[in-house]
């Protein structure tokens, strides 16, 4: 069976206008903005990043007012999705992953070797449907056209994350990002043992396992 998406990848969802309007500064001056004023922001980016990394590199003290930055992106130890070695979003900008790597900012990574593992099934979107709230049926919409082509469900593994962070295992290690032109463009290079390491510091958390089930639960008890 062939489902249609439309251009807009809600898969004809109509969504509610929204209730904010656009802040009015470049991303990367509000990133700035924002950390200053938090002082301990905790950064969650689920798509490439581009504009944290402009943002360290027109503030160049911004790193000490950013307690951490959780990262839907990467894959450590498995196949790329958009190459053979890389992810997305890792994929389209690769000295932006670099630049973030090496901020010194404490970093969470969850790629490709965890969304593989947080897949929708049938039955969460049943579950999904009978939830009765309009915030699930939509979910349950989506997933089930968008789940269609990829099961995985990479941006809320992040959210998951900072959520309950104890359904999931990790490793430390050292993450560096290819940014050669080439096949291995975005590329993670991931050291996990001291004879790798070779007397670098660790500078990353890199999540490697989660339990699917209380993933999913967590997942329908955020639309319930």
């Amino acid at each position: 069976m062939t489902i249609e998406i439309p251009l807009d990848f809600l898969a004809g969802s109509i969504l509610p206008p929204p209730t904010m309007k656009p802040a009015t500064g470049h991303a990367a001056s509000e990133i700035s903005r924002i950390a200053r004023a938090e002082r301990q922001l905790h950064i969650c980016a689920t798509g490439p990043l581009t504009n944290i990394a402009l943002a360290l590199l027109l503030d160049p003290e911004l790193s000490q007012f950013v307690s951490a930055i959780t990262i839907m992106g990467g894959a450590a130890f498995c196949p790329g999705n958009t190459t053979p070695l890389a992810e997305f979003n890792f994929a389209v900008d690769p000295h932006a992953a670099a630049i973030v790597f090496d901020s010194g900012i404490p970093i969470t990574m969850l790629g490709l070797d965890l969304t593989r593992q947080a897949v929708v099934t049938e039955d969460m979107i049943c579950k999904a449907q009978g939830t009765g709230t309009a915030a699930a049926d939509e979910a349950a919409h989506l997933l089930s056209n968008y789940g269609a082509k990829d099961p995985c469900l990479h941006d809320p593994s992040a959210i998951a994350w900072m959520l309950s962070p104890e359904i999931f295992t990790t490793v430390e290690g050292r993450v560096s990002i290819c940014t050669d032109n080439g096949p291995a463009a975005g590329q993670v290079v991931a050291a996990i043992s001291d004879r790798h390491l070779a007397g670098r510091n660790r500078n990353c958390t890199i999540v490697t396992g989660v339990d699917a089930e209380a993933f999913r639960e967590l997942f329908l008890d955020a639309l319930r």
